[in-house]
């Protein structure tokens, strides 16, 4: 380009040359063209120092300023949620890691179909079982796993119908729940596969006895028998007053049932008329391992056994 442009055209590159906008041959072109004319050289600075920043700029600058503000307390809230949320979540991992029955525990029944062969065995004292072979979903969805409250209908003393319950988190995960301390407490697992339940667990006791099978229970001493065993001068508390004996028939018409029942189906353990065969040996041995009370017992000199 000639450096000998008109003012006209010299003014409208001036812009572009403020800004650094335009190639270096308009540049030269600009500079030659107001070294030569003076009218041309003031208009030159003067765009230098007047050309302002657009006010729709100044807005966007203020605008993107209130947002990066927004942004960034937006981002500390954020923060501060995520390290309380990992807090409460390595919380949670100590607790189940240290405890991880707790995970297993919301119950569901257990089908009665998981329930093979259920009847009653009793120990060479007459001390009164339940045993029956479990299925395989049974021995993985739950396990040993079980404490008292899983028999959540047995009480009543004659007539029982028993409730099996194992923890639902077992099957939606297809494992097998950890077993706890107390689980094997009154519950024996056999060389066949069995599983046999003291009726203790039951909080009952069922005896087999002459032929036939009654329940026990503690109850208050007469008058009579409470002389026999404590001196005159001596008065028994209400606990030293009880003593281990049968449930008079007369209470219950003589007639004992249990069943097991999942709310729709319904097993028959022993309707009253079977005979009860005694356990296997190994079980027997194990059963004596625990203390019980025998008829007759009274509770003092039971629980110093």
């Amino acid at each position: 380009m000639s450096d000998r442009i008109s003012c006209g055209i010299a003014r409208d590159l001036m812009p572009l040359v403020i800004d650094d906008a335009c190639g270096e041959e308009s540049r030269q072109a600009v500079e030659a063209h107001i070294a030569g004319c003076a009218e041309c050289a003031k208009v030159y600075e003067a765009m230098k120092v007047e050309i302002p920043k657009p006010a729709a700029d100044e807005q966007e600058n203020a605008h993107f300023t209130q947002s990066m503000k927004k942004t960034r307390r937006k981002t500390r809230w954020i923060k501060i949620l995520c390290a309380v949320l990992a807090m409460i979540l390595l919380v949670t991992i100590g607790y189940y890691a240290a405890n991880p029955g707790s995970l297993f525990s919301e119950y569901t029944t257990v089908p009665v179909s998981w329930i093979h062969n259920a009847h009653l065995v009793r120990t060479t004292d007459g001390h009164a079982l339940l045993q029956f072979t479990p299925d395989q979903r049974y021995k993985r969805y739950k396990g040993n796993q079980w404490t008292r409250v899983d028999m959540s209908d047995a009480r009543q003393l004659t007539d029982m119908t028993l409730r099996f319950r194992y923890p639902k988190l077992a099957k939606l995960l297809n494992i097998t729940p950890p077993e706890q301390e107390d689980d094997h407490y009154g519950m024996y697992t056999l060389a066949n596969g069995d599983i046999a339940i003291d009726l203790n667990e039951f909080f009952i006791d069922w005896i087999y006895t002459d032929g036939k099978m009654r329940t026990a229970r503690w109850r208050t001493m007469t008058d009579e028998e409470a002389e026999k065993l404590y001196p005159s001068d001596t008065e028994p508390t209400d606990q030293s007053r009880l003593i281990y004996d049968y449930i008079p028939e007369s209470e219950y018409g003589g007639k004992m049932e249990m069943r097991i029942t999942d709310g729709t189906d319904t097993i028959v353990v022993y309707d009253g008329s079977q005979d009860i065969p005694l356990c296997d040996p190994e079980l027997d041995e194990s059963f004596r391992q625990h203390s019980y009370p025998s008829i007759g017992m009274p509770y003092d000199q039971y629980s110093t056994v």
